[in-house]
Formats: C-alpha cells, structure tokens, sequence
C-alpha cells in the first residue's frame, strides 16, 4: 500500500501530514453526491482539486463563500 505521504514524495511534493490530496474515488463519490464543487477551501497548488482554491496563505476557512459550493479536506491536525 502506498500512503499519501509516500504518493507525494514520488511526485517531487514536499508536504506536511496536513497536505494530502483526497483519493480520486472519494473525491468522485463527493462530486456525485454533492457536487459540482466550485471552491476547494483548503488546498495547496499540488493537491487542490479545482481551479480555484484557497490554500494556507490565504486561509479559505475565513473566507466568503457566498454562491459557491465548498468543498474542503480541512487539516485535522488541530482537532483536539
């Protein structure tokens, strides 16, 4: 089995547990069931899977999401 960290790695993506892109099967039972997405609120150039997305920087959990659909794999890493 190869985890997200290692699917990185072999990418030339360095990234931090919180960096990790949803699998292409859940991403697609998602987008069926909730979808279209129009903003990926939590990503980064390397993992976002739309167009336009926010990524640490720009922090998309303080964003405006009026008329959108958000989608985000939010980091867990701060869940208590």
């Amino acid at each position: 089995m190869i985890d997200a960290e290692t699917t990185d790695a072999v990418e030339g993506v360095v990234v931090d547990e919180d960096d990790r892109r949803t699998p292409p099967a859940l991403w697609a039972w998602i987008q069926a069931r909730w979808g279209p997405h129009t903003v990926d609120v939590a990503a980064n150039a390397a993992n976002a899977l739309l167009p336009l997305f926010y990524d640490r920087e720009s922090d998309g959990l303080k964003r405006c999401w009026d008329g959108e659909n958000a989608f985000g794999n939010i980091p867990f890493s701060n869940i208590r």
